[in-house]
């Protein structure tokens, strides 16, 4: 029963550095009515990935979706938490919890191929680098012998500034 809400073009102070231009940006607002009785959030495990992640997404969830042409950037995001659950940093994300997700960029290689930055914030900020299979699956990292994905990973760390939107869309109740 999730509902969208999505506004073009919203009020925001976006500073970019020469060359890249946002060909679309959109505000968008994720939610479902509450109600006595309905959850305020969902979890699931994600075991595709490497290390496994659990995921949490709250009731109202809002962020920005920028498309640069080369890439798409999320920023701004709220609503949206998640910790590994395997690994290294399943143990260290046991002592600390769930953290906030900040922002995902990703672009696709020709293969189709997903090259995923994403920052979360808890206690400190994190950013990790993932490639996504067209299959699902996903891992850590980027393998030597693809300077292909190297080249995406280095534009989605380009360096720019989005503010959060003057106002959100509302949520549709």
């Amino acid at each position: 029963d999730q509902r969208f809400t999505v506004e073009l073009d919203p009020e925001v102070q976006l500073r970019l550095p020469d060359g890249l231009e946002a060909r679309q940006l959109l505000a968008v607002r994720i939610g479902w009515p509450k109600a006595p009785g309905r959850a305020d959030f969902y979890s699931y495990d994600d075991t595709s990935s490497d290390p496994d992640v659990l995921l949490r997404q709250q009731r109202d969830i809002r962020y920005l979706l920028l498309d640069f042409g080369n890439f798409v950037a999320y920023e701004q995001v709220i609503g949206i938490s998640g910790k590994p659950t395997s690994g290294g940093l399943g143990a260290l994300f046991k002592l600390l919890g769930l953290a906030d997700l900040r922002s995902t960029r990703l672009a696709i290689a020709a293969d189709g191929v997903q090259v995923n930055r994403t920052r979360v914030a808890k206690l400190f900020t994190f950013t990790a680098l993932a490639l996504v299979q067209p299959d699902g699956g996903a891992e850590r990292g980027l393998p030597n012998d693809r300077p292909d994905l190297q080249a995406l990973a280095d534009r989605l760390e380009l360096e720019y500034e989005v503010s959060e939107p003057t106002r959100w869309p509302a949520l549709c109740d």
